[in-house]
C-alpha cells in the first residue's frame, strides 16, 4: 500500500503549513489524494507531495499560483518543459540584476563610510 501523509505530516515534509494546503485544496491547485469518508481529514501522496516541493520551489521564485496553476494543467510536456525553460531564463535574469544591485549597494556603502572616516578626520 502507498504511504500517505496526513495534513501535519504533509505540512512538515514539504515547509507549509496545514493552513496553506488546506487553502491548495479550496482552490482546487492540489487536492489531496484521499479525504476520509467520515472524518474528512486530508491525506497526501508521495506524488502530491513532491508536487507540492515544486509549488514550494516556484513560491520562492515569486512565481504567482495563476503561473503555477498553468504550470501544474499542461499535459503536453513539450509545453512544459519550454514553460520551465522560460523560468529558468526569468531566475538567471533575476540573478544578473541582483548581483548588479549588490555591486552598486557597495560601492555606496563604500562610499559613505569614506564620507564618514573624512568626517571624524
Amino acid at each position: 500500500m502507498k504511504k500517505l501523509y496526513s495534513i501535519s505530516e504533509a505540512a512538515k515534509e514539504t515547509g507549509f503549513t496545514a493552513e496553506t494546503l488546506r487553502h491548495y485544496d479550496r482552490i482546487l491547485l492540489v487536492k489531496p489524494s484521499y479525504v476520509g469518508k467520515e472524518n474528512y481529514y486530508r491525506y497526501y501522496s508521495q506524488t502530491d507531495i513532491v508536487v507540492l516541493k515544486a509549488i514550494k520551489t516556484l513560491k520562492t521564485l515569486d512565481v504567482s499560483l495563476d503561473k503555477i496553476r498553468t504550470l501544474l494543467a499542461y499535459k503536453d510536456l513539450n509545453q512544459l518543459i519550454v514553460s520551465l525553460s522560460k523560468l529558468d531564463k526569468d531566475i538567471d535574469d533575476k540573478i544578473s540584476a541582483m548581483k548588479e544591485a549588490k555591486v552598486h549597494l557597495e560601492r555606496a556603502r563604500h562610499h559613505y563610510e569614506n564620507m564618514l572616516k573624512e568626517k571624524n578626520k
